[in-house]
C-alpha cells in the first residue's frame, strides 16, 4: 500500500486536534443525563452521533487538517460509518485522505494497516463493531494515499521515547496537576458555586495521589487507568461508558480528564486542540499559572489598541445553515475546494504569523478574517442547498457580530463590534496565585450570530469560530495588567459593570457567569 510519513514539522499551520472525535467525548449535558439515569454509550448513540457529526464536519471546513487517532478510525461509528463498503461520503472521505485533510496520528504502529490489540481477543467489549471498522478500514487504506503522522520514523528507539515523555508521562504530570486549578476560576469554568468547585478539587486531589503513586513506580497514569479507578462502575471498560453515579463528582471529573487528554495531544504535536462548543475550553486547564520567557511581552495599551482598531459590520440578507452536521463529505470536499475557503485560510494564516501587526488591519487582520469566514458559510450554504437530501440543512438568514477576548489568569474581558456597536462585559478574577507574577494574555477572536439566538440554539454552537490567534506575556504583575486593561475600555462599559469590577478589584471575587459572559 501507499502512505505518506508525516512527523510534527510537516503539519499545516492550521491544523488541529478534534476533541470530539475522541470515542469518550460525551456534551456535558447528555453527560450528567447519561450519569443520572444509568444510561450507557449504546443508550445515547444517535443524540451522541449528532453532537460528534456536527463538530467533526465544523473541523474540516474551519482548519486546513484534522489530525485523529488512529484506533478512532476504527472504534468510533462516526468515523468509519463515512467508510463502509457502499457508503455514501465513501469516495469523499478517500479524497479528504488523499489530500492530507484527514491525518491519521499514529504511535509505534509503522503502517496505517498494522493490525491492532484488540484483534486478539474476541471477547473486547463491543469487538463486533470494532472489527467491522477496522474491516472497512483496512480497505479504504489501500485505495488512498493515508497521511500518517509519527512522532520518529527513523528511530524506534526515540520514537519510544518521545510517546513517553510528551504523551504518557506529560499526561501523568497534568492530571496530577488539576488539583492546583484555582477554585474561583474553575467555579466559574464549571458553572458552580465556590464550595463546590472546592468539593471538585478534593476528588482531585485523590486523582493527583493516584498519579504520584505512578509517577513514584515509574509508571505512567493512562486515561484508561483515572477512568476505572474514578469514574466507571465496577472498573467496566472505558468503551462501555458505564459511569458511576455514586462515585463523587464523576461528570466534572470525567470533563477535566477528557480536556486535559486532548490538549496534551495537541501540544505534543505542536498544533491547535479544538474542543467543542458546548465542551469545557482549554483555557479551564489555567495553563497561564506557568508563564515561560517564550511569548512576547504584550502591554495592555497595545491589546486596547488592537481591540479599538477594530471595525466590523455585516448585516446580511444572506441564508446560513443551521448545523454543519446534516452537511456530506461531498459537501466538505466542495467547500475545501472553493475560492472563499482558499481567501479564508489565507487571511487567517497571515494573521497567525504576525498577530501584533495584523490584528486590526481591515484588509489582513480579524475584521477580514471574519469576513472572509461570513463569505465562506454563504457559499457552503450554497453548495449544500444544491444537493437533494432527506435531511436537507436548514437555512436561516442571520446578522453577525465579531468577537475578541482577552484571557489573563483567569479574568476575561470580551470586546464585541458589529451592527449595534461596541459592547465590553468581563468575567471572573485575576487568580490570587498569579496577582503578582507574569502571566500569559491569551487574545481569541470569533464569530457570533446576533438574531434568533435563542430561538435556534445549535445555530451558535455549529458556527463557533473561536480561534486563539495570539499569546503573550505581561510586563507586568497580572493585577496591575488587567487594572489597565480595563481602563482601556471603561467607556464602553455599563455603570454596573464597572461596579462590579471595582469590587473585584478590592476582593478575591469569585468568578461569574451569565448571558453575556463568554463560556470558555
Amino acid at each position: 500500500m501507499r502512505f505518506r510519513k508525516l512527523e510534527t514539522g510537516d503539519i499545516d499551520a492550521m491544523a488541529v486536534v478534534a476533541q470530539s472525535l475522541d470515542n469518550q467525548w460525551v456534551p456535558p449535558d447528555l453527560l450528567h443525563e447519561m450519569i443520572d439515569k444509568r444510561l450507557e454509550f449504546s443508550d445515547v448513540r444517535e443524540r451522541l452521533r449528532a453532537a460528534v457529526r456536527g463538530e467533526y464536519i465544523r473541523s474540516l471546513i474551519n482548519s486546513t487538517q484534522v489530525v485523529i487517532n488512529r484506533s478512532f478510525f476504527y472504534n468510533n461509528p462516526v468515523l468509519f460509518e463515512d467508510f463502509l463498503p457502499g457508503a455514501t461520503n465513501r469516495a469523499g472521505f478517500i479524497e479528504l485522505l488523499d489530500q492530507g485533510a484527514i491525518v491519521q496520528m499514529l504511535l509505534a504502529e509503522r503502517t496505517p494497516v498494522e493490525p491492532p490489540a484488540f484483534l486478539v481477543d474476541q471477547h473486547a467489549p463491543h469487538y463486533t463493531f470494532m472489527q467491522q471498522g477496522w474491516d472497512a478500514w483496512e480497505a479504504t487504506a489501500e485505495e488512498a494515499e493515508v497521511h500518517s503522522l509519527r512522532l520518529s520514523w527513523n528511530d524506534d528507539g526515540l520514537n519510544g521515547d518521545l510517546i513517553r515523555q510528551r504523551l504518557a508521562a506529560e499526561f501523568t504530570r497534568k492530571a496530577q496537576t488539576l488539583v492546583n486549578l484555582y477554585g474561583p476560576t474553575l467555579a466559574g469554568d464549571l458553572g458552580v458555586d465556590i464550595d463546590t468547585a472546592h468539593a471538585i478539587k478534593r476528588r482531585l486531589a485523590d486523582v493527583a495521589a493516584r498519579c504520584v503513586q505512578l509517577s513514584v513506580e515509574d509508571k505512567v497514569a493512562t486515561r484508561e487507568t483515572m477512568y476505572k479507578e474514578f469514574l466507571t462502575a465496577d472498573r467496566s471498560e472505558p468503551i462501555l461508558g458505564r459511569f458511576d453515579r455514586s462515585r463523587p463528582f464523576t461528570a466534572y471529573v470525567k470533563q477535566l480528564i477528557d480536556l486535559t487528554h486532548s490538549a496534551n495531544m495537541a501540544v505534543a504535536l505542536e498544533t491547535l486542540a479544538l474542543t467543542p462548543a458546548d465542551a469545557l475550553h482549554r483555557a479551564t486547564l489555567q495553563e497561564w499559572r506557568s508563564v515561560g520567557r517564550g511569548p512576547q511581552e504584550v502591554s495592555a495599551e497595545q491589546i486596547g489598541e488592537l481591540l479599538r482598531g477594530l471595525a466590523f459590520e455585516v448585516v446580511s440578507e444572506d441564508l446560513y445553515l443551521d448545523t454543519f452536521a446534516k452537511l456530506s463529505l461531498r459537501d466538505v470536499v466542495d467547500v475545501r475546494a472553493s475560492r472563499q475557503w482558499a481567501d479564508y485560510v489565507r487571511l487567517m494564516k497571515g494573521m497567525l504569523e504576525d498577530p501584533l501587526g495584523r490584528f486590526a488591519d481591515p484588509r489582513r487582520g480579524a475584521p477580514a478574517v471574519i469576513a472572509a469566514y461570513v463569505d465562506l458559510l454563504a457559499e457552503t450554504t450554497r453548495i449544500a442547498a444544491g444537493r437533494e437530501r432527506p435531511d436537507k440543512p436548514l437555512p436561516m438568514a442571520r446578522s453577525f457580530a465579531l468577537v475578541a477576548s482577552v484571557d489573563v489568569a483567569g479574568a476575561l474581558l470580551e470586546f464585541t463590534t458589529g451592527p449595534h456597536g461596541v459592547h465590553v462585559v468581563v468575567a471572573g478574577a485575576v487568580a490570587s496565585t498569579a496577582a503578582s507574577e507574569v502571566a500569559n494574555v491569551t487574545v481569541r477572536v470569533g464569530l457570533r450570530a446576533l438574531e434568533r439566538r435563542r430561538r435556534v440554539a445549535r445555530f451558535g454552537k455549529a458556527l463557533d469560530t473561536r480561534t486563539q490567534i495570539l499569546t503573550g506575556r505581561t510586563g507586568d504583575r497580572a493585577a496591575r495588567f488587567w487594572q489597565d486593561l480595563v481602563a482601556q475600555f471603561e467607556a464602553h462599559m455599563s455603570e454596573e459593570t464597572m461596579a462590579e469590577v471595582r469590587r473585584r478589584q478590592k476582593t478575591d471575587a469569585t468568578v461569574e457567569g451569565g448571558d453575556e459572559a463568554v463560556d470558555y
